[in-house]
């Protein structure tokens, strides 16, 4: 995929987090595959994302318009730092 592509999924992913965010309910279950580790460190990322400080009693809650929003953040967050626009 070129970086615009990957630029344009990232807006996708940020447009369909708004409109995802106004639904009544946004749960949404990580695969079986997914450690508890691993989702700690979504959840992680996602607290830095949106600027606020994790609480390690917290219990990671990640739903469907955090993820969308959280994927869109990290490609940017990675084209940004190769220094590519």
């Amino acid at each position: 995929m070129t970086n615009k592509e990957l630029l344009l999924i990232a807006e996708l992913l940020d447009y369909a987090a708004d409109i995802f965010s106004n639904r009544t309910c946004n749960d949404y279950s990580l695969p079986d595959t997914w450690s508890r580790e691993e989702i700690r460190s979504l959840y992680k990322e996602h607290c830095e994302c949106e600027g606020f400080q994790e609480d390690d009693d917290d219990e990671p809650y990640l739903g469907d318009d955090s993820l969308m929003r959280l994927f869109a953040w990290k490609i940017g967050k990675e084209i940004n730092s190769k220094g590519i626009e």
